[in-house]
């Protein structure tokens, strides 16, 4: 039996529909959404028949000293991913301080742990112009704080492993996968499901849902412990991603880069809006500082040690969009 954290996640929700495939019981815990809300995901994805193998727990309800009787290992996939400076306080606790407490709780039990962190827990590129597992992080006002805290989370998972810990980290690009239009990178399809004649000129890696899920149950099942692997399916740019997922979606192309000085335009805009409205800014300072810089990544660790295949990402987003379609903005 294997525990997950954030099983109602885009990570999370596609591990637990792996494991549950597998045969493999699993405890799921949840925060906020509905675990019910995930049945259509697994109807889409021919499982509700895996269902009844998860039992699901509300996190807010855990007895940390109740031992976890038959729990062969620990998925941490709970975490918050904000730009706003509002959820910089609230990121920490979930990506920090939640993360450290598990870190106890699996050195308490004896538990191996594996932990999702981001490629945006990284250092800077080397010399040959690669982002991988041998960038450590550095001090920089480049990083977003979503960035620093998943860095800090990573500290406390090397902190268990000096005092014992069975544990090995993931640091995948940006997931694509199945999900609702409100979660994760399913915000970013949503935004160009709206039309936008534009794109933003920076570049990232990609992976999908489905292969960070895959690594995952193989980093445990081969006790890779006190590593940690670099997740990119493609490095694309902005615009190769724009225009794809446009015309996967069925609608115009976008042709023009969105410039930096009318993206800072429009941050004061969503400010303003803000102000008056209280509905959170979507453009804010780390979000222009995200999509304009251009990082390219490397995944040769995973491919060389587990002989991995990873999915196309033109793939992953048509999937993606197959699913999301019906609650999608578009135009008729």
């Amino acid at each position: 039996m294997f525990w997950i954290t954030g099983a109602t996640g885009l990570v999370g929700s596609h591990l637990l529909l792996e494991l549950v495939k597998n045969g493999h019981q699993v405890v799921a815990f949840y925060h906020r959404q509905n675990p019910a809300s995930l049945k259509p995901f697994f109807q889409f994805k021919d499982a509700l028949a895996c269902w009844d193998q998860i039992h699901w727990r509300n996190i807010e309800e855990i007895d940390w000293e109740e031992h976890p009787v038959h729990c062969e290992g620990l998925f941490h996939c709970a975490a918050m991913v904000s730009y706003h400076h509002k959820d910089h306080e609230k990121m920490n606790q979930v990506n920090v301080e939640g993360t450290a407490q598990w870190v106890d709780w699996a050195l308490e039990f004896s538990i191996p742990l594996c932990h999702v962190s981001s490629i945006a827990a990284l250092g800077k590129a080397a010399s040959d112009g690669w982002v991988d597992e041998h960038c450590f992080w550095q001090p920089s006002k480049d990083h977003t704080e979503y960035g620093r805290t998943k860095f800090l989370s990573e500290m406390e998972i090397w902190r268990g492993v000096e005092e014992g810990l069975s544990a090995v980290i993931v640091n995948p690009g940006v997931v694509i996968g199945a999900c609702s239009p409100h979660q994760s990178s399913g915000q970013l399809i949503k935004t160009i499901a709206r039309g936008w004649n534009a794109y933003p000129a920076g570049g990232t890696g990609f992976v999908a849902a489905r292969d960070v899920a895959m690594v995952m149950i193989q980093l445990m099942l081969q006790k890779k412990w006190g590593e940690r692997y670099v997740m990119v399916g493609e490095n694309w740019m902005m615009k190769d991603f724009f225009q794809q997922t446009s015309s996967i979606l069925g609608i115009t192309i976008p042709q023009k880069v969105v410039s930096e000085s009318l993206l800072w335009w429009l941050q004061k805009l969503d400010s303003v809006r803000e102000f008056f409205t209280g509905k959170k800014a979507v453009i804010t300072r780390e979000t222009i500082q995200n999509t304009s810089k251009v990082t390219m990544y490397r995944s040769k660790k995973v491919e060389d040690e587990l002989s991995f295949v990873f999915t196309p990402i033109k793939s992953a987003i048509s999937e993606a969009v197959e699913f999301m379609r019906p609650a999608l903005p578009l135009r008729s």
